[in-house]
């Protein structure tokens, strides 16, 4: 089914590869619309985004134009600190926490998980699939993809994420795939909150699991004509 599912996509002229976080700014500024706010720490525009420890997984039509995209970062919590340390203090954001009056800058938060990740944390998120496109079911398979590249990639302990309340048992949620949520996070920029949500997260054990049942049982429910098509060439 791994073949299957690209082929499935090349079949209908999407290509899968890498965007550089200035491609993705710009293209957030295009379809900001649809796509709603760019988390700081994926933004180059506000914040330093590290290429060594950064990647954007896009989805390009035979044009080569993005069509949809998710992000992962890689922090590495040093000993004695938690994410909620690296949270507090403008670490994982990657712009500096401010009190002043009227422009305060913060994350909180009270999601007791928080105190207790640490290690090698991996945060997931800013998907976006072009309103053109949203038939092809990208919502599931980028987000399982992005998962993919991060346990590979950085030999991870977790991964976390921030979704609405509203979307726990959502069609949304199992196209994320996390099971594991806590209120809340919040980030306050300039004096207004931006955010505010769960804070969601999956061990790496959970998250192989995850990625192995997407790709024998969900992308077969997902797509059965392409998977029918081709299940002799791909076993």
């Amino acid at each position: 089914f791994r073949r299957v599912l690209f082929r499935s996509l090349e079949e209908r002229g999407v290509s899968l590869g890498f965007a550089s976080f200035d491609e993705l700014a710009a293209q957030h500024a295009r379809y900001g619309d649809s796509w709603g706010a760019l988390i700081p720490l994926f933004d180059v525009r506000k914040a330093n985004v590290p290429p060594n420890a950064a990647f954007c997984l896009a989805a390009r039509n035979r044009a080569g134009e993005m069509i949809a995209s998710m992000s992962g970062r890689f922090y590495e919590v040093p000993e004695g600190q938690t994410l909620r340390t690296i949270m507090e203090d403008g670490t994982f954001m990657g712009t500096p926490c401010s009190q002043e009056s009227g422009r305060e800058t913060a994350c909180v938060v009270t999601a007791p998980m928080a105190d207790r990740l640490k290690g090698n944390i991996a945060y997931c998120g800013a998907l976006w699939v072009h309103p053109d496109y949203r038939g092809l079911r990208l919502a599931a398979v980028i987000p399982r993809l992005t998962h993919a590249c991060m346990v590979t990639l950085w030999n991870i302990d977790h991964m976390i994420g921030f979704l609405k309340p509203e979307v726990i048992g959502s069609g949304l949620q199992q196209r994320y795939g996390y099971t594991n949520f806590e209120p809340s996070f919040r980030y306050i920029e300039n004096g207004e909150e931006v955010y505010d949500g769960l804070l969601v997260w999956m061990s790496a054990t959970e998250l192989t699991d995850d990625v192995a049942r997407f790709l024998d049982v969900l992308w077969p429910q997902i797509d059965a004509r392409s998977v029918a098509g081709h299940a002799q060439k791909s076993a």
